[in-house]
């Protein structure tokens, strides 16, 4: 936790309208301190396609191995402190259903 608050100590500033450097600037430092990724859970890159799916693509998305496929099982829509609100709630509910069908379709026990 102290790395965590001492890189926003010493950050710029995270008033960006750019979401890619928003993510990199603000989000990233909370993301590596709170879901360190190893094992079989990793982090993708910003804007990645969901898993089986080329038109879905949240802003940042964790995957984890379950058996020998790959899951999504985490993702986030990131809004800039300065953004124009969109309808994200609505691109997450899509999101969210196409990760849960496809967990269901391969008989994934959790």
């Amino acid at each position: 936790m102290y790395n965590l608050l001492d890189s926003y100590d010493n950050a710029e500033s995270v008033y960006s309208k750019d979401v890619s450097l928003f993510i990199g600037k603000a989000l990233d430092l909370f993301l590596n301190a709170i879901f360190p990724t190893c094992g079989t859970m990793t982090r993708d890159g910003h804007f990645t396609f969901l898993i089986g799916n080329s038109e879905l693509k949240p802003d940042v998305k964790f995957s984890a191995k379950v058996g020998s496929s790959k899951f999504d099982f985490l993702i986030f829509e990131v809004k800039c402190p300065n953004s124009v609100p969109k309808d994200d709630l609505f691109k997450m509910s899509l999101e969210l259903q196409f990760m849960i069908n496809r967990m269901i379709a391969a008989k994934v026990k959790l």
